[in-house]
């Protein structure tokens, strides 16, 4: 890992990409993640295991898809998930399990999904601490096994579309 790397990751707006497995394991990293303007790809587990990372999180307009793990067991992350309406969420073989996009964070508050997802992937928000779902798009065909598993301070009705097949 790279538990040698402490305190805010600063990221410029000039990067476009970040790797799959980049900051992986970086327990030291703290503060909150401000991802750059200009992000369009993050690789498969990216920042899995940043423990560190805290408060909110913005996905940019620019960046349309997640790989799976991205931020897997990021602990800290305790704000608010903050997903646009086109982001799409890809379960990807990053040598690794497929989903869990956000598995073992610790956001908070209201999930607003992108109107444009057609897939929650498996185990993808699996351990959270949302209060409430919004939003299930009515594009939607498919929830992965374990999506919501373990979010146990869900509450309030969920209104699920007409386009969903399993």
């Amino acid at each position: 890992g790279c538990s040698s790397l402490s305190g805010q990751l600063l990221l410029p707006d000039s990067i476009t990409r970040i790797k799959q497995r980049a900051f992986e394991s970086c327990v030291n990293l703290s503060g909150t993640l401000i991802l750059p303007n200009n992000i369009s790809t993050i690789e498969g587990y990216a920042f899995s295991w940043c423990k560190g990372l805290s408060g909110d999180l913005k996905i940019p307009e620019t960046l349309t898809t997640l790989e799976s793990g991205v931020f897997q067991y990021c602990v800290g992350l305790n704000g608010q998930l903050i997903l646009h309406d086109n982001l799409q969420l890809v379960e990807t073989a990053s040598g690794g399990q497929l989903g869990y996009m956000f598995e073992g964070c610790s956001f908070q508050g209201e999930l607003r999904l992108p109107k444009s997802l057609n897939y929650i992937p498996k185990g993808c928000f699996k351990g959270n601490n949302f209060s409430s779902v919004v939003g299930f798009p009515e594009g939607l065909i498919g929830i992965g096994e374990r999506a919501f598993e373990g979010c146990s301070r869900l509450q309030g009705n969920i209104n699920l579309p007409e386009s969903l097949v399993s």
